[in-house]
C-alpha cells in the first residue's frame, strides 16, 4: 500500500545560503475542474497520494507560445492549470473541505458537520487517487455518525464500490432488523443476488410470531423483538461469498 512519505526534516538552500524548510515551505497548485478554478497548496496533493506525486515527478514539456517565450507548466498559473478532467465540481468541493479542514483551523467537531453526500464524494475521491490517509479518515467520520445503520442499503453500495468491509455487516444486520421489506428500488440498488438473499434473511423472523414458536425465540419468558433479534447466523448462512456477507 502506498502511505504519504513520513515526516522528515527536508530542505533545500537558496542561492544566498539561506535553507527552505520544505516541510512549511509549498507551493501553490492551481486547479481547474469543469469551469471552477481552485489555488490549493501543493504539498497537500503531492504529500497525501502517490497518483499525484508521481504525475509531479513526471518531466513537464517545454513548449514555445507563438511569442517566443516558454509555456508555464501545468498547474503554476491560471493561464496553464492542472486540469482534472471527468471530476464534479461539487464532489471536488468537498474532497477539499476535508483535505484542507487543518489549514482552516476547523476543530473536529465542525469537520463532522460535513453530509454524508458530502463524505462519500471525498471517500469516492480519496479511493479513486489513493489518498489512503484521507480515505481513513472519512470512512471514520461515517463511522461515528453511525451511517452503516443508519442508510444501510446505501452504506452496502458504498462498501462493495470501495471496497470498505467494515461497513458490511453492520448495514447488513440494520437491514434484516428493520420492519418493512424492501423496497423494487433498494432490489435494484443492491443488486439482485444481495436483495434475493436479504429477502430471505428478513424472512427468518416470521416463525417467532406464531405462538407455538415462542420457545425458539424467547429468553427467561420475554418475546424477542425484531430489533434484537439475532440474524448474524441467518446472514452468514445466506452467503455464497463471504466479501458481501462477511463473518463477525
Amino acid at each position: 500500500m502506498d502511505d504519504p512519505q513520513p515526516n522528515k526534516l527536508m530542505t533545500s538552500a537558496t542561492a544566498d545560503g539561506r535553507i527552505r524548510n520544505l516541510q512549511f515551505y509549498s507551493d501553490c497548485l492551481i486547479i481547474q475542474v469543469g469551469v471552477q478554478l481552485f489555488k490549493v497548496p501543493r504539498q497537500k496533493f503531492e504529500g497525501g497520494s502517490r497518483v499525484f506525486r508521481d504525475m509531479f515527478s513526471l518531466p513537464q514539456p517545454s513548449h514555445l507560445a507563438v511569442d517566443g517565450p516558454l509555456r508555464s507548466a501545468e498547474g503554476t498559473s491560471e493561464d496553464h492549470p492542472l486540469v482534472l478532467e471527468g471530476i464534479d465540481e461539487t464532489e471536488f468541493c468537498a474532497f477539499l473541505r476535508v483535505l484542507l479542514v487543518p489549514l482552516y483551523g476547523r476543530t473536529a467537531k465542525e469537520k463532522e458537520k460535513l453530509t454524508v453526500d458530502e463524505c462519500i464524494a471525498a471517500l469516492k475521491l480519496s479511493t479513486q487517487w489513493r489518498f489512503f490517509g484521507l480515505r481513513e479518515d472519512v470512512i471514520h467520520l461515517l463511522t461515528v455518525r453511525d451511517f452503516p445503520s443508519s442508510e444501510p442499503v446505501r452504506a452496502i453500495t458504498v462498501a462493495q464500490r470501495y471496497d470498505i468491509r467494515d461497513f458490511l455487516f453492520p448495514a447488513l444486520l440494520a437491514l434484516a432488523r428493520r420492519e418493512e421489506s424492501l423496497q423494487l428500488s433498494e432490489v435494484e440498488s443492491l443488486g439482485m443476488v444481495i436483495g434475493v438473499k436479504m429477502g430471505q434473511v428478513q424472512e427468518t423472523f416470521v416463525g417467532c410470531r406464531q405462538e407455538w414458536d415462542i420457545y425458539r425465540v424467547h429468553s427467561s419468558l420475554t418475546v424477542v423483538k425484531r430489533a434484537d433479534f439475532d440474524f448474524a447466523r441467518s446472514i452468514r448462512g445466506c452467503s455464497g461469498r463471504s466479501y458481501i456477507f462477511p463473518a463477525t
